[in-house]
């Protein structure tokens, strides 16, 4: 799990999510499951809003910069994405909508 805390795009207040993750060549991988609900979950609206974010996975703090992947880059890691967790392409079973998947890019 890592805790992810980004800015309310309405209230600008900081809010943490703790998220299950996937590292993969120096980059970390979270899926806006929302645990299948039809709805995206508020974390992706504000990363979308303000991809600056603070991240902690396990003694790790950073910096970094939130990608909302596109199609085409989703399709490339969403099957080791779902290898990794199979939860996920469960939950994606459970709704009408793509689940999104965010990059999260360490700031040096």
């Amino acid at each position: 799990m890592l805790l992810l805390t980004s800015t309310g795009r309405r209230t600008g207040v900081a809010r943490s999510h703790a998220l299950l993750y996937m590292e993969r060549e120096g980059h970390y991988y979270v899926v806006a499951s929302n645990g299948g609900r039809s709805s995206n979950p508020n974390w992706l609206h504000n990363v979308r809003h303000e991809p600056n974010v603070k991240v902690q996975a396990g003694s790790r703090r950073f910096d970094a910069a939130a990608h909302v992947l596109d199609t085409e880059e989703r399709s490339v890691v969403w099957p080791t994405l779902t290898a990794f967790y199979p939860g996920w392409a469960h939950y994606e079973t459970l709704t009408v909508r793509i689940l999104q998947v965010v990059r999260l890019d360490p700031k040096t």
